[in-house]
């Protein structure tokens, strides 16, 4: 099974590379629209949205690239992850520290 890097910026703004297994494999548990979807998104993008989004998410990925004639799917799941983020912001820790991104579990 072939791997590939997975590169996060953290909330912090820290990069972190993570290794993770081919994400063709990982979309197999998705519906076959989700999938030909997945098939438009880069390694990672794909990686991201297979492993990592929940339905919502992903649903709100595909409805941004097929309703937006400017946004392409690579830039839809970007769109998620940030709103996605914006919203952790709001559940910091009382430590001040922020959980980190989807793709570090």
């Amino acid at each position: 099974m072939r791997n590939f890097i997975c590169l996060c910026i953290t909330l912090f703004g820290f990069v972190q590379l993570v290794a993770h297994p081919n994400p063709a494999s990982e979309c197999q548990r998705l519906t076959q629209q989700e999938q030909d979807f997945a098939e438009k998104l880069s390694h990672l993008h794909r990686a991201l949205f297979c492993k990592h989004f929940s339905l919502t998410q992903r649903v709100a990925a595909m409805t941004l690239a097929e309703t937006s004639a400017h946004v392409t799917p690579d830039e839809a799941v970007e769109n998620v992850l940030q709103e996605s983020s914006r919203h952790t912001d709001h559940k910091k820790s009382p430590s001040g520290q922020v959980p980190p991104a989807p793709c570090l579990k």
